[in-house]
């Protein structure tokens, strides 16, 4: 018997970044979540040690997180770890690990995400006013 099974709580690292594949359209979203561990270590500091899990959601739940989360937003994430393997010229047989996400829940406050919604909206216009030619 064996079980896979990964639950995450962390803020996403980017926004997340949907595509559409093939003449079917299935939605595939990849992010990246960075969880962190704090600890005392034995000189009484406090050590922060992060570590990031890159994610991917297939179909309305990648669209639904597409939508609806932005970089610096908490999300909580429920799925499997799996291992990608692809040949590099340079390097060779490469790997990593990734969570395919099953399910996930909107965290923290409606005004925190509301906020970090409208800060990346308000960059976005700023990028935006740089493209006018005059």
């Amino acid at each position: 018997m064996s079980f896979n099974n990964v639950t995450l709580l962390g803020n996403l690292t980017r926004d997340p970044e949907v595509k559409f594949l093939g003449d079917n359209g299935t939605a595939v979203c990849n992010f990246s979540v960075a969880c962190n561990e704090r600890y005392t270590n034995r000189d009484g500091e406090v050590v922060d040690k992060p570590m990031f899990m890159d994610c991917v959601a297939w179909n309305k739940t990648g669209e639904i997180i597409g939508e609806h989360f932005v970089k610096g937003q908490q999300i909580l994430v429920n799925g499997k770890l799996q291992l990608d393997t692809w040949e590099d010229e340079e390097r060779g047989k490469q790997s990593r690990h990734k969570v395919n996400v099953f399910s996930f829940a909107f965290t923290g406050s409606k005004a925190d995400n509301d906020k970090l919604r409208e800060d990346r909206d308000d960059d976005d216009d700023e990028e935006n006013e740089d493209d006018i030619p005059f």
